[in-house]
């Protein structure tokens, strides 16, 4: 069962490579970023759409981490308070 999960993750990710190929390769026009105070003349769209998910990955692993720290407060509080009453 575990080679079965392993294959299917692989075969996974070699099809999101290839779709991230054939779409960087399929979409060669030019595109204008517009920031509040930044604009980005000419930058390529496949770059602009792996830089969002890019980010957009980071964002998600910092929102991680930070409910990840607080349930590690939470734990080590309870286990001081155990430790305390026993």
């Amino acid at each position: 069962m575990t080679l079965l999960k392993k294959s299917l993750l692989v075969l996974l990710v070699l099809a999101v490579c290839v779709y991230v190929l054939v779409f960087t390769l399929s979409n060669t026009t030019l595109t204008d970023i517009d920031f509040v105070f930044i604009t980005l003349n000419q930058v390529p769209v496949e770059l602009t759409v792996l830089a969002s998910f890019v980010l957009g990955g980071l964002c998600g692993l910092l929102a991680a981490a930070g409910i990840l720290a607080g349930f590690y407060r939470k734990y080590r509080r309870l286990l001081k308070n155990t430790r305390q009453t026993l």
